[in-house]
């Protein structure tokens, strides 16, 4: 099936036909997830998360105080 696709006022022919579909090879596989890798990744994102918050929330104050300072310094 061609297909007409228009990129940057550009038209380019792509044959975009579907030989294997993908999903179909894999079904018969049976892959086995181990469930502490997956407990392990989910607290390291959520310290990761932690960490980012805190950064944050420290960037903020610090700002709010050298603005605080630079009022009164002008004033």
């Amino acid at each position: 099936m061609k297909k007409n696709i228009f990129y940057n006022t550009r038209s380019s022919k792509i044959n975009l036909d579907i030989k294997e579909l993908s999903y179909l090879r894999n079904i018969d596989q049976k892959q086995s997830v181990d469930i502490n890798k997956l407990l392990n990744r989910v607290k390291i994102e959520q310290d990761h998360e932690k960490k980012e918050k805190i950064i944050f929330f420290s960037l903020g104050i610090l700002l709010l105080g050298f603005m605080g300072i630079f009022i009164s310094i002008i004033k």
